[in-house]
């Protein structure tokens, strides 16, 4: 559909499905019950694929479930990643920091195989499995090993524990206003809910997930995006790369109005439209997040007719939109 298409800056390794916590609505729907991992053979081969294929890659994200639950082998790929001169992040629960000493001795072990970047994941569901202190020490940790770290905090309309609890913590309050710690808080979507109020601004523009990562999971599948909903929407699977190139799963998205669409105009804009053609009332406000929105679009089977009957009206405002926003890029 497009001459040009957009190289995507990060590799994300979803590397397993088994997490040292159980938390409710986990939107990749991990827990300690799941096994699926990736191995580091695997890993190696994608690192190399991606290298390979898409030489503007300058980053590779381990995540999962929890990747440290890999051992060693998290050592050794964050290693080969490095050496590929790729700049390495893991998102981890933190529950290896039982102290600060063994927060340090841990995150020195992966900073000498070449970590650059912490994230950690902290909030009311998470710290009935993960304690919070826990954060506090591989922060303090990360901070004395000059490695970046950041904190994302699950936000709901109940959250008891927001950024504000952590920016008031003493032990760790100095660092965060140093911009040494960065903490920010994350919507957390209740999907036993088909609607949730708002808690943060919903982004009026583009999805801003789409073309920026490679994302693959433990069954080896491509993901289109990491949002939230992702693993619920067979839509946002781009396949195997066991069966095809990784490079043909990720070029083929821009044959695919939808996902150009989202990435121009963005979830709501859609929305909007949809809401016209039905003649119903635009009630975007009953959505928490773009995320959330973009799956009732995908999922709805009266949604993709209208849009399919509608695909000549739509293409030209796509792919001029398109075009600007890469002309801007470039």
């Amino acid at each position: 559909m497009i001459s040009k298409i957009i190289e995507p800056k990060t590799l994300s390794l979803i590397t397993t499905e088994k997490c040292t916590a159980a938390c409710h609505n986990c939107c990749f729907q991990c827990s300690p019950r799941l096994k699926q991992r990736m191995s580091l053979e695997d890993m190696k081969f994608l690192i190399d694929e991606v290298i390979k294929d898409f030489p503007m890659i300058l980053a590779c994200v381990f995540t999962g479930g929890e990747c440290t639950t890999l051992g060693t082998d998290l050592h050794q790929i964050i290693n080969y990643a490095a050496i590929n001169n790729l700049k390495c992040r893991i998102v981890t629960n933190g529950h290896w920091a039982v102290s600060e000493s063994r927060a340090l001795l841990f995150l020195k072990q992966l900073k000498d195989a070449g970590l650059h970047e912490l994230n950690l994941s902290t909030g009311d569901e998470h710290q009935k499995w993960i304690p919070y202190d826990r954060i506090v020490y591989a922060c303090q940790a990360a901070v004395k090993l000059e490695m970046f770290v950041a904190v994302n905090i699950e936000s709901t309309p109940e959250s008891k524990f927001t950024s504000v609890s952590m920016k008031s913590d003493d032990r760790i309050s100095r660092e965060i206003m140093l911009g040494k710690v960065v903490v920010k808080d994350s919507l957390w979507i209740d999907f036993d809910k088909e609607h949730l109020d708002r808690t943060l601004e919903m982004n009026d523009g583009p999805c801003i997930n789409l073309f920026n990562t490679i994302s693959v999971s433990p069954d080896g599948h491509l993901q289109a995006c990491c949002g939230l909903t992702c693993k619920n929407s067979i839509y946002l699977d781009l396949g195997s790369y066991r069966k095809h190139s990784l490079r043909q799963l990720y070029i083929e998205q821009f044959d695919d109005l939808m996902k150009l669409w989202l990435y121009t105009h963005g979830p709501k804009k859609i929305y909007s439209f949809l809401c016209e053609k039905k003649g119903v009332a635009n009630e975007s406000y009953r959505y928490p997040h773009i995320c959330s929105m973009c799956h009732h679009i995908l999922e709805n089977k009266e949604n993709m007719d209208i849009i399919k009957a509608n695909i000549s009206s739509i293409i030209p405002s796509v792919m001029l939109k398109y075009q600007f926003i890469n002309n801007l890029k470039t």
